[in-house]
C-alpha cells in the first residue's frame, strides 16, 4: 500500500490517478500447483505458467468480499483475522488495519519520510481528487452518493490514531 499510494500521489493527471483498497482475511489459501497433482499430465504441462499464478481458498474470497468496507487507500480486516493468526502471533484487533503505523519490524528505506507523512500526503491528494471526480462526475458513472461515502470514509479512516 505504501507503494501504490506513492504512485497515486505522484500521478499528476487526475484521469491517470487509480483508486485502491485492500482486504485481509486468515484462512487456507491453496495455490495452482495443489490441484496440478489431480490434472493428466498434458493438462498439466500446457497449463503449469497458468497454475504457477492461480491462488484460491476462503481467506481469498473473505478479503475481497470485506475490502468493499474499506475507503481508497484503506485496508479492511475480515472478521477470519481479527479471530485468529498464525501461531506465535496475535489477530488484528479492528476492523481496519492502520497500515502507515510504524511497525517495529518495518524496515524503513534510508532518508524517507515517516509513514505517517506518507499517510498526511495522501489524505490531502485523496480529498483533492474527490473534488475533481465530484466536478467531473457525468464523465465516471459513478453515483454521487458513492463518491461521498469514500469522502467521508477516507477521511475518517486517515485521521485514525493507534489504540
Amino acid at each position: 500500500m505504501i507503494d501504490l499510494s506513492s504512485i497515486f500521489i505522484s500521478t499528476p493527471d487526475p484521469q491517470n490517478k487509480v483508486l485502491l483498497r485492500g482486504g485481509i482475511a486468515f484462512g487456507p489459501v491453496y495455490r495452482g500447483e495443489a490441484i496440478a497433482a489431480g490434472l493428466a499430465a498434458g493438462k498439466r504441462e500446457k497449463h503449469k505458467e497458468a497454475l504457477s499464478r492461480v491462488a484460491f481458498g476462503p481467506a481469498i474470497i473473505q478479503a475481497y468480499r470485506g475490502e468493499g468496507a474499506a475507503p481508497p487507500y484503506g485496508i479492511a480486516v475480515h472478521e477470519s483475522a481479527r479471530s485468529f493468526a498464525p501461531p506465535a502471533t496475535t489477530p488484528f484487533l479492528m476492523t481496519h488495519w492502520l497500515w502507515w503505523l510504524t511497525h517495529p519490524d518495518l524496515e524503513h528505506p534510508d532518508g524517507a519520510p515517516p509513514l505517517t507523512v506518507l499517510k498526511e500526503v495522501l489524505c490531502g491528494d485523496l480529498i483533492k481528487h474527490f473534488a475533481w471526480l465530484r466536478s467531473t462526475l457525468l464523465l465516471h458513472g459513478l453515483p454521487a452518493e458513492k463518491l461521498t461515502q469514500w469522502e467521508q470514509m477516507a477521511q475518517q479512516y486517515f485521521r485514525l490514531r493507534a489504540p
